[in-house]
């Protein structure tokens, strides 16, 4: 397995491993009907990417891997708190923005001697200072205030998601590859062919539990995606009055 130095690995680089991973996430989950509005629903999809919009607040509040990683187990944590509570929180395009955000500011405060206050957050999350207050409550609530995790379980998480991200590489790098030369006959082409489809098959078949291309019937987790632990399900029905994250100069 992969390791991700936690204290060395450049944090722009997680930033587009954890977005790949909520993509994959998000993409899945958009095809389920989600029962509950809560705090976290926009009326309309933000019309900022889940990349640019946590670019955009590494840029101008800096966090470090711990906070990020942390991120994706208060997910996992709140999918299990979410289960016992038989709620139905589904992370997909309408909530993550929000759920970063608040997020964020929660795990780098509770994990960092230097963070910014909410004023900060929420100008750089487009969103007015009382929500983002509303916001981080919530979040607190659906975690159970338990905000504490182990630097191994950091450590395990960011080995998986580089593991994941690594497999899909080497899959994508491996598909559809041929090269053919004026000396060559079609039956060494064909054999070569078919070797790359058996090897293609292999890797399929040794990162099948990675991977989110077949069809769901259920919700998907990090955990489901980094195969180890479990992603959400809240309380709170309230629907926010902000349609659209209104990003503005820091």
């Amino acid at each position: 397995m992969a390791s991700l130095d936690l204290g060395t690995y450049p944090v722009a680089k997680t930033v587009v491993l954890v977005t790949k991973l909520l993509e994959s996430i998000i993409k899945a989950n958009d095809k389920l009907p989600a029962k509950n509005v809560t705090w976290f629903h926009s009326r309309a999809v933000p019309n900022i990417t889940v990349q640019s919009y946590l670019h955009r607040i590494f840029k101008f509040a800096p966090f470090d891997n711990e906070a990020l990683l942390g991120v994706l187990v208060y997910f996992d944590r709140i999918t299990e708190l979410s289960a016992k509570r038989k709620s139905n929180f589904i992370i997909n395009s309408l909530n993550i923005h929000r759920l970063l955000i608040a997020s964020l500011a929660v795990s780098t405060k509770f994990s960092s001697d230097v963070f910014y206050p909410n004023s900060q957050y929420a100008k750089i999350g487009g969103l007015p200072l009382a929500e983002l207050n509303q916001l981080e409550l919530e979040f607190l609530f659906l975690c159970g205030f338990d905000l504490f995790v182990k630097p191994e379980t950091l450590q395990r998480y960011g080995d998986k998601l580089l593991t994941l991200t690594r497999s899909k590489e080497k899959i994508h790098s491996n598909v559809g590859i041929l090269h053919v030369t004026a000396k060559r006959n079609i039956s060494s082409v064909e054999e070569e062919g078919a070797k790359e489809e058996d090897q293609k098959q292999y890797y399929r078949r040794k990162t099948y539990h990675l991977t989110i291309d077949q069809p769901y019937t259920t919700r998907i987790t990090v955990a489901s995606l980094l195969a180890s632990s479990p992603i959400l399900n809240g309380t709170s029905e309230k629907w926010s009055d902000t349609t659209q994250l209104t990003t503005q100069p820091v």
